[in-house]
């Protein structure tokens, strides 16, 4: 048996995932043909310490882009940052 509150969560759940669906479809539609854009990202695990500093990345549709350097470089923060999963200071990502 469902409640007026557990409607209303199911409610609140399926209009957030509409808006995010909107979202994503703006942001595709903002990358101008890109699949990948990523323009002056700033990012950071620790308040004032950046690993990601301006970082920039463009990538079209058919490259195979290979993301390389030294540990500590900044490598999993950008795939992190991609995923949501590390908050950008600055700059944008768009999928």
């Amino acid at each position: 048996m469902s409640t007026p509150l557990s409607k209303a969560k199911a409610q609140a759940e399926a209009d957030r995932e509409r808006d995010e669906a909107a979202s994503r479809s703006q942001h595709l539609a903002a990358a101008e043909g890109a699949l990948v854009r990523i323009d002056d990202v700033v990012a950071g695990y620790i308040p004032g310490v950046n690993i990601l500093n301006g970082c920039d990345l463009h990538c079209d549709e058919g490259e195979l882009v290979g993301i390389i350097g030294p540990n500590g470089a900044g490598k999993s923060t950008l795939l992190k940052a991609m995923l949501g999963m590390v908050n950008i200071r600055s700059g944008s990502i768009t999928l």
